[in-house]
């Protein structure tokens, strides 16, 4: 009997097997039951997996051939592409007229209750229900927005609060005035609010008639209408600056980043575009006055090695001098897991804020500034012959290229690899000593 009854488990064991072999549903609803699954034709699987394997979307999903769930790793980089481009996720402002319009009508159309049938009392429970319903129509949503700005700012990668700052230092400047006084603004309106909700249901419930009741009511409305048509720009003003904050382009802080720096005009968007994998993307942070170049390199699976950026050009200055441009440059640098590409061009062509002699300046600079960074010399415009004199100048080790000509970018290419495999060594050598002294 027991024989019997193991060999029978045995055969639904296995033919439970081939029926989720051959598709018919995932052994993903064995482990998490409630998960949706879908059916894949067996002829579609493997193309679905390698489009999965290849998406940084669909990279949650199970890629080894029977696994039952997700590694650590697998957790991690999703925990991780779900953290990424904070201030898209800033939430949601409507027009201070658009919400307080909205909370009124939907206060004004609650539904007296006829059970009661004294009639004081009736419009007492009436009153108390249209002013809760007019402050939390009012108050839920402004408290959900001042929560959202406090959680998401504090959770910034480096990077994006940098360019967070920039953003809202040019709104400053334009006379926008600042973020925490924008903020501060709308908690004081969202109290005020409160208040006067508060306010005027004691009233109604004081009030010693019908009529009068609802008469608070109406004052009570009529308060909160007036508050927030003066007090409701902050709002307004808080709707165009996360506008401005979620239009930021999405810097990933967590993939490497190959950087070209140098002075204005030098040939730096030229290079992204030729040592990039596609078409790169031209964007547009809010307080600069030029797009900025930001290109991908990628394996032959289609995945993401690195991306490669320009920045807005440096000019050799104080830190107190430099713009909002620059200061996203130097940010670049700092925060982002970054191998350096420093452009040169010596031919005297880029203009009068671009001297040979500034550029240098700026290149001594940024070497004393950031010594442990990967960094790459590049003399741009090499089909076009130097002056002996500028010969000199070139540093040790530059590479020459022209992105007229493609001459060198097959080289510089290479030395972009070499340089970032040295700095995947590094960042490995750096955790093998963290976990030696956590263990």
């Amino acid at each position: 009997m027991t024989m019997k009854f193991a060999s029978t488990t045995c055969f639904l064991f296995l033919a439970a097997f081939h029926f989720v072999a051959i598709g018919g549903f995932s052994l993903q609803t064995l482990v998490r039951p409630n998960a949706k699954t879908y059916y894949i034709h067996p002829s579609t699987r493997q193309q679905v997996r390698r489009t999965a394997v290849r998406s940084p979307v669909m990279q949650t999903g199970w890629s080894r051939p029977g696994q039952l769930g997700p590694t650590v790793a697998q957790l991690a980089k999703q925990k991780k592409l779900l953290g990424l481009g904070g201030l898209k996720k800033l939430p949601r402002v409507f027009p201070a007229d658009e919400l307080v319009n909205r909370a009124v009508n939907r206060a004004l159309s609650h539904k007296e209750d006829t059970t009661v049938k004294n009639q004081r009392q009736r419009a007492r429970k009436y009153a108390a229900e249209q002013l809760a319903i007019l402050s939390k129509e009012l108050t839920k949503p402004t408290g959900e927005i001042l929560e959202g700005y406090e959680k998401i700012l504090k959770n910034l990668s480096p990077f994006e609060k940098v360019v967070a700052d920039l953003t809202v230092k040019s709104r400053e400047l334009a006379g926008y005035g600042s973020l925490p006084d924008t903020l501060k603004g709308l908690q004081e309106l969202r109290k005020d609010t409160m208040e006067v909700c508060k306010a005027g249901t004691k009233a109604a419930k004081e009030a010693v008639s019908r009529k009068l009741t609802l008469e608070e009511v109406d004052v009570a409305i009529a308060s909160i209408e007036e508050l927030w048509e003066r007090d409701g720009w902050v709002l307004d003003l808080l709707l165009n600056m996360g506008q401005e904050l979620r239009s930021v382009p999405m810097v990933d802080p967590e993939l490497d980043t190959v950087v070209l720096v140098g002075s204005p005009n030098v040939g730096k968007s030229s290079i992204v575009r030729s040592i990039s994998t596609g078409t790169p993307e031209v964007n547009n942070y809010p307080f600069t006055t030029r797009g900025m170049t930001l290109g991908h390199i990628l394996d032959d699976l289609g995945e993401q090695i690195c991306q490669v950026m320009d920045t807005p050009g440096l000019l050799p200055r104080s830190d107190q001098e430099r713009n909002e441009m620059e200061k996203l440059t130097l940010a670049s640098m700092e925060h982002l897991n970054s191998v350096i590409i420093f452009v040169l061009d010596l031919t005297g062509e880029s203009g009068i804020k671009s001297s040979i002699s500034d550029q240098l300046s700026v290149r001594d600079e940024l070497r004393i500034r950031f010594p442990d960074r990967e960094w790459i010399d590049v003399v741009s415009k090499a089909d076009i012959p130097l002056e002996p004199q500028c010969e000199q100048k070139v540093p040790e080790g530059a590479l020459r290229i022209s992105s007229t000509t493609q001459e060198g970018m097959e080289v510089l290419s290479a030395r972009v690899m070499q340089s970032l495999q040295t700095l995947q060594e590094k960042r490995e050598a750096r955790e093998r000593e963290r976990s030696r002294f956590i263990y």
